[in-house]
């Protein structure tokens, strides 16, 4: 069997009024190179730098279009694996699902327990990102296909990731827009400033397994609440393409069931 060389990770917006982020990596040795990360699906799709329609930050541009941007990026190189923030199924989804409730069962105690998707939220969405990639080649993942197949379509989630990633002893604080609620005792810059810390150490931490450039722009103190967020759905995006590593490497479980599943590495990571 072939060894997959290049993931695509997606921190997907449920609605139009969300942001996405994009992250795209390549096999390097023992590492793994950052090949392009994006706030946006129109920044992901701009670094490719190929003709074609215009595409807004939060419509998602088809997985036809995306996987042309990666292989463009790639050299040629086509992706093996489309890691994805967002519930999927191979059913109609209508609320809480069986993935949903095995998370909650599993990570409930390190606070990690999941939205819950409705009929609207994602709603269609998600169906037709499933279906895209699903026409591309790609199957979703579920219980029944071991860790490593590929090509494949699998479910993330950047909280659970994150309890392994850093061995963390409950969910990790890292959301910016929630930065006053994490923190209420502090101003809002020192609040923001905690959040901060958590992203370098996220960014340490993916540095064991990926390739990041130091360049890679860190928002200053100053930045706009705004421009923090977009650096968030970027690191997401590449947290969820950390996840597509493990499911490569078996250093991870399916939670859920043949119809849908959660991929979450162990609390620990295996040594």
């Amino acid at each position: 069997m072939k060894k997959a060389t290049a993931i695509l990770g997606i921190d997907p917006a449920w609605t139009d009024a969300g942001s996405s982020g994009v992250a795209l990596l390549r096999r390097a040795g023992k590492k793994w190179k950052r090949v392009a990360v994006a706030s946006s699906y129109a920044d992901f799709m701009k670094r490719a730098k190929l003709p074609g329609p215009e595409v807004h930050d939060n419509t998602f541009p088809g997985a036809e279009n995306l996987l042309r941007a990666a292989k463009n990026l790639l050299n040629g190189l086509p992706v093996d694996l489309v890691c994805v923030d967002m519930p999927l199924s191979l059913v109609p989804i209508t609320g809480r699902r069986s993935a949903d409730n095995a998370i909650l069962a599993i990570f409930g105690h390190w606070k990690c327990g999941t939205d819950s998707p409705t009929k609207k939220r994602p709603g269609f969405l998600a169906a037709k990102i499933r279906d895209q990639f699903k026409s591309r080649g790609f199957r979703l993942a579920t219980t029944r296909m071991g860790a490593g197949t590929c090509p494949a379509i699998i479910e993330v989630y950047p909280h659970t990731a994150l309890l392994s990633l850093l061995h963390a002893k409950e969910r990790v604080p890292y959301k910016i827009t929630k930065a006053a609620h994490y923190n209420p005792h502090m101003g809002p810059d020192a609040a923001r400033d905690c959040v901060r810390s958590k992203w370098r150490r996220i960014g340490s931490a993916l540095g064991e397994y990926i390739s990041i450039p130091s360049h890679w722009e860190f928002p200053s103190r100053t930045s706009r609440v705004r421009q923090m967020k977009s650096y968030e759905d970027a690191l997401d995006a590449l947290i969820c393409a950390w996840v597509g590593i493990q499911y490569l490497d078996g250093c991870i479980s399916a939670h859920g069931g043949e119809t849908g599943a959660i991929w979450t590495p162990p609390l620990f990571k295996l040594t």
